[in-house]
């Protein structure tokens, strides 16, 4: 299962950076950026000042502004996997009472 969580947590992670990266309007090959992996293209070709300030925001702004982006994206992810925390904290339960530890 952690190897699960961490592989969506990755892909979470990777998704709010792209968001982003198009809100900022990064370009890759006069594109806004369509994947994670032209972030780092378009900071390879274009390394301006202007470039710089948008990946800054890129991988600091949103987080910076969004303090409980964690707590947000682990909730999520418990709810798609329909689990909740049990109250006495010794490990996970889903709603059907299957227990993760």
């Amino acid at each position: 299962m952690k190897k699960e969580v961490m592989t969506w947590a990755r892909e979470a992670v990777k998704a709010i950076v792209l968001k982003e990266a198009r809100h900022q309007k990064a370009t890759y090959n006069g594109d806004v950026v369509r994947k994670f992996t032209h972030i780092g293209a378009a900071y390879a070709l274009d390394s301006s000042i202007s470039m710089q300030q948008k990946i800054y925001e890129v991988f600091y702004g949103y987080f910076r502004q969004h303090l409980g982006w964690a707590k947000e994206e682990e909730s999520r992810y418990m709810t798609s996997v329909n689990m909740v925390y049990k109250r006495n904290e010794e490990g996970l339960e889903d709603k059907k009472g299957l227990k993760y530890l």
